[in-house]
């Protein structure tokens, strides 16, 4: 039986939020006979970004990735939900298509352009995306104004068995299942050239505030999650353990230039806090062989 990654207590608000969760392991099974008999369990239980070729292998021969796809930056995945899930409002730094196998989801498109909009959790929240604290079908507008702009200008269109969706890199995005269990496949992806970063760094492309927003994200998780003494590595090491983060997650290449554009914005960041929380000033170090990993805290367990 195949073993899969299940999220727990996704009906709760700060779920909905992107703000808290954990993962459970369990028989596919199981979560499927949860799915069918236990309304009132299942509605707290989430199968979601499932690696198909991992935890479905005997399904890898039946999964063909579009010619137009260039480069793929992660997936398929599979995704089951229960009826009525309500999946929280965010972004991700690739461009996405999102494939409706069985059932229907209706999705809610936010453009990169409405950022200061969406009241996004504060730098340094879990996880590889860019979460809304706007709950999209109860929307707080006292506590949320600036949200009323995001509800006059983003669209809306519902999926059903078969529809495929494009959805852009940066673009929020929130998806719920309608009335019925439903079953989807997603991959995420960026041009065959070597220039996706391009167009995210390029400020006349319109993707860089949000992009932006995104490295500083996965810098303050790094800040607050390593010891000093090996948050000062990263930093002294900065260049190169940036280009070997994105290199990872986009399979591109930066180029000198670029990578001074990220530098320069890291460093200016963190001299911002320093000041206004009146911390100690981080002393870039580069001792040891070689430069530590980026990576990105709160894949599995958001707390």
């Amino acid at each position: 039986d195949n073993q899969v990654f299940v999220r727990k207590n996704t009906s709760k608000e700060n779920y909905k939020k992107g703000l808290q969760y954990d993962i459970v392991s369990m028989k596919f099974s199981d979560y499927i006979s949860k799915l069918r008999s236990s309304p009132r369990e299942s509605n707290n239980l989430y199968l979601a970004v499932q690696n198909i070729k991992r935890a479905f292998p005997q399904l890898k021969k039946d999964i063909v990735i579009p010619d137009y796809i260039g480069k793929l930056h992660g997936g398929p995945f599979l995704w089951i939900a229960h009826a009525g899930h309500y999946e929280f409002n965010h972004f991700d730094p690739d461009e996405g298509f999102l494939v409706i196998l069985h059932g229907s989801k209706r999705v809610r498109l936010f453009s990169y352009e409405l950022l200061d909009n969406m009241y996004v959790n504060p730098l340094g929240s879990k996880g590889r995306t860019i979460q809304s604290r706007v709950l999209c079908d109860s929307p707080d507008l006292e506590t949320f104004p600036h949200y009323s702009k995001a509800m006059k200008e983003y669209s809306e269109c519902t999926l059903n068995s078969g529809d495929m969706l494009y959805i852009p890199s940066m673009y929020f995005h929130q998806v719920s299942t309608l009335d019925e269990d439903t079953v989807s496949m997603n991959f995420f992806w960026g041009d065959s050239e070597s220039d996706y970063l391009s167009k995210c760094l390029d400020p006349k492309r319109g993707r860089w505030p949000s992009f932006r927003h995104w490295i500083l994200n996965i810098i303050e998780q790094n800040r607050q999650f390593m010891p000093i003494e090996g948050f000062s590595r990263l930093i002294g090491w900065l260049n190169e353990s940036i280009k070997d983060f994105l290199q990872y997650q986009f399979h591109d290449i930066l180029s000198d230039s670029q990578i001074t554009v990220l530098r320069e914005t890291i460093l200016e960041y963190l001299r911002e806090i320093e000041k206004k929380n009146g911390e100690m000033k981080i002393i870039p170090s580069r001792s040891g062989k070689r430069h530590p990993k980026l990576k990105i805290r709160g894949l599995l367990h958001r707390s």
